[in-house]
């Protein structure tokens, strides 16, 4: 994985890299148009000058070539070169270093000068002015001819001069770009390490944070301002993080309590049981009494597998065709003699509503903690309401009872694992804070949500699921 100093780094670098290039470039693309200008301009000149060496007399054509005063035309090394033709093609003068057949009669000449690259008969490169022009006339010719005769000159000069400072000019720029790049590496990588040191920084203080320290927060102070959400954000996490281990923590405490209860009751039940020999009806009490300790555990035991497994992600959801009718009555069955032991006045009011589409065993699941809740905690000769209604795609269960004693801020925290509002609610086994808490995560596992609500003494949990 590439560091986020060497991408900073390699990024800006080649980014330098880039302009530096494109600006050398640039430079060298302008001075080769600024030379080239210069060039053909001087060339231009050139061929218009050879122009003014023909001149015509009566019916003569003469060309005032004079080799010293034009030596750039005769030497022998780099010579300049020149040509004349008549209209026709026939060629009239050529330079000295201009060997016979060698330049051919250029086609389309104008009175314009045209510059082209070429290569020059000995290998040269260079660059070749052609112009047509007519003879300048000395004296008057007689009356029945045109005054002059068209021709053409061509002027070729290499370039040679012009391609080396060319040369030299890349070198320099190509050079002068590579130790820019330098520059710019050497440049960045002492920036990058300034830039970078308050990540080192704060890097060294998150790592000084371990599971035993997750009330300390890293703070701003000294943090760049575009850190500064980062470790807000940090600092929410380690918040976060510190209340689900204290809630880890305090689950595992009292889990433990609440198996240490029943746990401690058996012990007790056994060992006065096996203090001396008693009838078969006595064992068989002790037994009875054991088996029931047993089985307070074994719903303490399903119910936190059962919340281990929601929040593990682990229960999948399986809607199918649903009687709410046949659901409440089977879940209300299991606490039929209980409710009628405590003389409850049982309510049900499900508005018509009957055949949904939800996960049938998990509403059985949650109606049975919702009923068991509400049996256990009424008052006594107390009521029991039960009600359903549908809303759009939303079906809402409802059960109350009577005879609550928690303050109306309790509703909030009757969902968390292990919580109890007053003496009542103190029992171990079943009725150890778990029923509640897994309402909820079994609501929220199928899309949907429970809130609890208190007033005037009534306990009212709603149950909202979407149908599918």
């Amino acid at each position: 994985m590439i560091s986020l100093r060497r991408r900073l780094l390699v990024g800006t670098v080649a980014i330098a890299a880039v302009v530096l290039a494109s600006s050398s470039l640039l430079a060298w693309l302008l001075t080769r148009a600024a030379m080239d200008h210069e060039f053909d301009a001087a060339l231009r000149t050139q061929v218009r000058a050879l122009t003014t060496m023909v001149s015509r007399d009566q019916r003569k054509l003469r060309i005032d070539y004079d080799a010293y005063l034009m030596p750039e035309y005769s030497r022998t090394e780099r010579p300049e070169l020149f040509c004349f033709w008549t209209s026709s093609g026939a060629e009239l003068l050529r330079s000295p270093a201009l060997a016979a057949g060698e330049l051919p009669h250029p086609e389309g000449a104008t009175t314009q000068p045209q510059i082209t690259h070429c290569q020059l008969p000995d290998g040269r490169p260079g660059r070749l002015a052609v112009l047509a022009f007519t003879a300048r006339h000395v004296e008057g010719e007689t009356g029945d001819r045109p005054r002059g005769r068209r021709l053409t000159v061509a002027a070729l000069r290499d370039t040679l001069d012009r391609d080396h400072r060319l040369t030299e000019l890349a070198l320099i720029l190509a050079a002068a770009t590579a130790a820019g790049t330098a520059v710019a590496v050497a440049a960045m990588a002492w920036l990058t390490r300034l830039l970078l040191r308050p990540v080192d920084t704060l890097a060294g203080r998150i790592a000084t944070i371990d599971a035993e320290r997750l009330t300390e927060r890293i703070g701003s102070t000294g943090v760049p301002a575009e850190l500064v959400p980062v470790v807000a954000r940090l600092d929410d996490l380690l918040g976060r993080l510190d209340s689900s281990f204290s809630r880890e923590r305090s689950f595992t405490a009292d889990a433990a309590h609440e198996l240490r209860t029943p746990i401690a009751g058996l012990r007790t039940t056994l060992e006065v049981g096996a203090s001396r020999l008693r009838p078969a009806e006595e064992y068989r009490a002790t037994l009875g009494d054991c088996l029931e300790i047993t089985l307070q555990m074994q719903g303490l035991v399903d119910n936190l597998l059962s919340l281990a497994r929601l929040e593990a992600g682990l229960v999948a959801v399986e809607p199918q065709a649903t009687s709410i009718t046949e659901a409440v009555t089977e879940a209300w069955k299991p606490f039929v003699a209980r409710a009628a032991a405590r003389r409850l006045t049982i309510s049900t009011d499900l508005g018509g509503v009957d055949l949904v589409t939800l996960d049938r065993a998990k509403l059985r699941l949650v109606l049975a903690n919702l009923f068991d809740n509400a049996v256990s905690y009424a008052d006594e000769g107390g009521t029991v309401t039960i009600t359903a209604r549908r809303e759009s795609k939303t079906l809402t269960l409802s059960v109350a009872n009577t005879g609550c004693t928690l303050p109306a801020g309790a509703a909030s925290q009757v969902f968390e694992r292990f919580w109890r509002g007053d003496s009542a609610r103190s029992a171990v086994g079943v009725h150890c804070g778990l029923g509640l808490a897994l309402c909820r995560k079994l609501a929220v596992a199928q899309g949907g949500g429970i809130a609890a609500t208190i007033a005037e003494g009534r306990f009212v949990i709603e149950l909202r699921l979407p149908l599918g």
